[in-house]
């Protein structure tokens, strides 16, 4: 292959890549493997003072174990009582905040929720109930269908 042929090549590429990507939020298919995060669709889904970008996800993008997330909070705002039926990772780079987890909230009556201590958000996730899809999932979540 020619030089000018590869370059054209690799600089069609990305556009494909992105006219896939724009197609609809909730594809699965042709997804980059690296994105401007600026570029990605961003919302506070009607909460003042959140602002959440999906920037990988199970239902945005067909993974199966791992979402990545970006989210700001402003100061003194809090996420509602809530579980996931995943593990999280918090990366804090600025700020500060309380995160509370269950020891054994899989059991009937859990115990006692360990304590992170960074500030308080007043409820420990042992008091939630289990909310999925969690508002930026529903524009994407089709219930599963039965496979006989």
């Amino acid at each position: 292959m020619k030089a000018a042929s590869r370059s054209i090549l690799f600089s069609v590429l990305p556009l494909l890549f992105a006219s896939a990507v724009h197609a609809s939020i909730c594809s699965t298919k042709g997804i980059p493997l690296v994105r401007d995060i600026n570029a990605l669709s961003q919302s506070n889904y009607g909460r003042g003072g959140l602002s959440h970008i999906t920037v990988a996800g199970s239902l945005l993008h067909g993974l199966k174990e791992v979402e990545v997330w970006l989210q700001t909070f402003a100061p003194g705002t809090r996420t509602p009582i809530h579980r996931h039926s995943c593990e999280e990772v918090f990366v804090v780079l600025k700020g500060s905040g309380t995160l509370f987890i269950a020891e054994s909230s899989h059991e009937k009556y859990p115990g006692k929720p360990q304590e992170f201590i960074y500030e308080d958000w007043s409820m420990p996730h042992t008091a939630a109930k289990l909310k999925f899809p969690y508002d930026w999932d529903e524009k994407c979540f089709h219930s599963p269908k039965d496979e006989l």
